[in-house]
């Protein structure tokens, strides 16, 4: 096998010092190992033990420099053969392996959306708590409204029966009043167009008779007064606690209005804060891997670039134009090396209003 090893180390030397450099950037796989010294004298002896360390999960992965090395030091020895170029092709295809395996590690957790679900479901979890509170809260203040009405049931009736009394009231103290009998003692026993006949003890019983039913309007007048006045008070007294009930039930109400309203803004400022740590995370996470994805491309280029020579190395004729070919071509990076959904999902919303006019903003 002759080729013009110049070109051939040139081109590995090109390929693999960009790709080793990009690997090394970000540390993965696990280390390289070393035998770049030994690659030149003894390329069957290094390629042999690459092959036992790639059998060994423990050892480190071969630097594509060095699988380059091999290839172009074989590449000199004209009793290469086939199965030598295979071996090295396996090993390109195992680190094409690890390429694609650390592409989709990193490609879950892009995906990985599972923190932003947890930040909502805490959000859930902590607003339900926030309504349990509320409805505890209502409850509280349906109980003090039920008390209310029946407090206001009451004054209403008492109300109605102050009306009554009062009007009960009038008539009677009205016909006392209005009583001919209400008149100065003298006119009133003794009048002078007194048209009355009868016997003197007559006359005097009329006047007894007449001062009886004078005293008895006004028993009955001051009897419908002071009940009145009694049912007055009440209903005046019954009127300030049911003002009394109605502020404490307005002031529960209040409360419960604004207690639910400042848990809500405050799990809603959680939610925001745990959002906004999640975004920072993910954003982070997709520049370092669209860094990522430019070392894997160049790695994978440079492994493919490796395979090409080998098949330089192990044709019979036309190396010369192959070698040209193959450092003139340009290897395309499949689709499915690209990083997908590197967008954060969007951000469901959590609003703790309308705020009540009652609490502070």
């Amino acid at each position: 096998m002759q080729l013009n090893c110049a070109s051939v180390l040139a081109a590995l030397a090109a390929l693999s010092g960009v790709a080793d450099a990009a690997k090394s950037m970000f540390g993965h796989g696990r280390g390289t190992l070393g035998l770049e010294q030994v690659l030149i004298s003894h390329p069957q002896q290094a390629l042999m033990s690459l092959l036992r360390s790639s059998a060994d999960a423990s050892a480190p992965d071969p630097s594509i420099s060095s699988l380059a090395a091999i290839a172009a030091s074989l590449s000199q020895d004209p009793g290469t053969s086939s199965s030598s170029v295979q071996q090295i092709r396996s090993l390109v295809e195992g680190l094409e392996d690890g390429l694609i395996a650390e592409f989709n590690t990193t490609q879950s957790g892009i995906s990985n959306v599972s923190g932003f679900d947890n930040c909502v479901s805490d959000m859930n979890s902590r607003l339900t708590a926030c309504n349990s509170t509320a409805a505890t809260n209502n409850s509280a203040y349906e109980e003090c409204i039920a008390e209310w009405r029946q407090l206001n049931d009451y004054y209403t009736t008492c109300r109605e029966r102050e009306l009554y009394i009062n009007g009960t009231k009038l008539l009677v103290c009205e016909e006392y009043d209005n009583s001919s009998f209400q008149l100065p003692f003298n006119y009133r026993f003794c009048p002078a167009n007194d048209a009355f006949s009868g016997t003197y003890e007559q006359y005097l019983q009329r006047s007894v008779d007449r001062l009886y039913i004078l005293r008895s309007l006004k028993a009955n007048c001051s009897y419908w007064a002071n009940q009145w006045t009694n049912i007055t008070d009440m209903c005046d007294a019954t009127e300030i606690v049911l003002t009394e009930k109605w502020e404490n039930c307005s002031g529960m109400l209040n409360t419960s209005n604004c207690t639910d309203y400042n848990c809500r803004k405050t799990e809603c400022s959680t939610y925001d804060t745990c959002w906004s740590a999640q975004e920072g995370a993910f954003n982070a996470t997709v520049t370092m891997a669209y860094a990522l994805e430019t070392s894997l491309h160049a790695q994978w280029r440079a492994l493919q670039r490796i395979e090409c020579l080998l098949e330089v190395i192990d044709a019979t004729t036309n190396q010369t134009a192959l070698l040209e070919e193959c450092i003139a071509r340009t290897h395309l990076v499949p689709g499915y090396l690209n990083f997908t959904s590197t967008t954060a999902p969007a951000k469901p919303a959590c609003s703790s209003d309308p705020r009540p006019d009652e609490c502070p903003a």
